[in-house]
């Protein structure tokens, strides 16, 4: 495309995770910009994020470039993480944005590995159905507003794994983790709850064992990442389920949301072969009616 490192910047409050690697650029005044949601948020609601506490801003600047730029959304399958509340907000911000991509005539693209039904809906709803959705298919074609593509080289890897899917209960999970590292395996477990992580955590008797959760401050989280790459066991919170390219021999994860289960378990013979991999759906409380919705 013709764009070199020095057409990209970022906007976002890791600094010092990213001082030396790219181009902090607040007014989004670059050929590419790298943004958080709430920084792109701010700017877009005339917020400048570099002058949120003033009284006269400059927001001209950041709003132009949204304008004349295409939007590309990572991840939107995330904006199903949010608590209640934070997530009523999250979706009344993008419908927003797709009322303004089409008044504004400004592209916009929504990307995720796991779009799930309710949130496509809410999208054709917002856009007056003009709203144009991509999926993997087993064959080529068009209908409605979706358009199907294949990829036979991901089916054929796919087809090669040897799938084992099981049920666990909270009390088995230990000796389930446990069984899987002592044949030299790598594990991810991802727990809804923090509190749910951290006790899975402390009751493993492992060594080279990470965990990750949004509480741990920036330092902590990325040194938890950097371990992670020859951790036997990783405990994470749905943290973890955008931007970690990740590969393990058995996934672990609550089953209260479906989308979410598909993105732990896409990190289970990810990179590989001929593979054999083990999904393990834990069974709580809380996800006793999804498993009966789904299985």
């Amino acid at each position: 495309m013709g764009v070199s490192k020095e057409d990209v910047a970022y906007q976002m409050g890791f600094d010092y995770m990213l001082r030396g690697v790219g181009i902090k650029e607040p007014t989004y005044d670059a050929k590419i910009v790298v943004s958080t949601l709430d920084s792109f948020a701010y700017n877009f609601l005339r917020v400048p994020v570099t002058e949120i506490f003033r009284e006269l801003k400059h927001y001209a600047i950041p709003r132009t470039r949204i304008f004349t730029s295409t939007l590309f959304l990572d991840e939107v399958h995330m904006l199903n993480r949010f608590d209640d509340e934070d997530s009523g907000k999250v979706l009344s911000l993008l419908k927003v944005l797709v009322e303004f991509s089409l008044k504004t005539k400004t592209p916009m693209v929504m990307s995720t590995a796991t779009l799930w039904s309710s949130f496509r809906s809410k999208v054709s709803e917002w856009s007056g159905n003009r709203a144009v959705f991509f999926a993997l298919s087993k064959e080529e074609g068009k209908s409605g507003s979706f358009v199907y593509v294949r990829d036979k080289e991901f089916e054929d890897m796919m087809r090669s794994i040897k799938w084992r899917t099981s049920i666990v209960s909270e009390e088995d999970i230990v000796s389930k983790v446990e069984e899987h590292v002592s044949k030299g395996e790598r594990v991810l477990v991802v727990r809804d709850r923090v509190k749910d992580a951290v006790d899975l955590f402390s009751r493993l008797d492992i060594d080279k064992k990470v965990l990750i959760h949004g509480r741990l401050c920036l330092g902590d989280r990325e040194k938890a990442l950097e371990n992670s790459r020859s951790a036997k066991v990783v405990i994470a919170t749905p943290i973890v389920e955008a931007g970690v390219d990740w590969d393990f021999d058995a996934g672990f994860r609550d089953a209260t949301n479906v989308p979410s289960a598909v993105q732990v378990f896409g990190r289970v013979c990810r990179n590989r072969v001929g593979c054999e991999g083990s999904a393990y759906l834990i069974k709580t409380g809380e996800s006793l009616k999804e498993l009966d919705r789904v299985c």
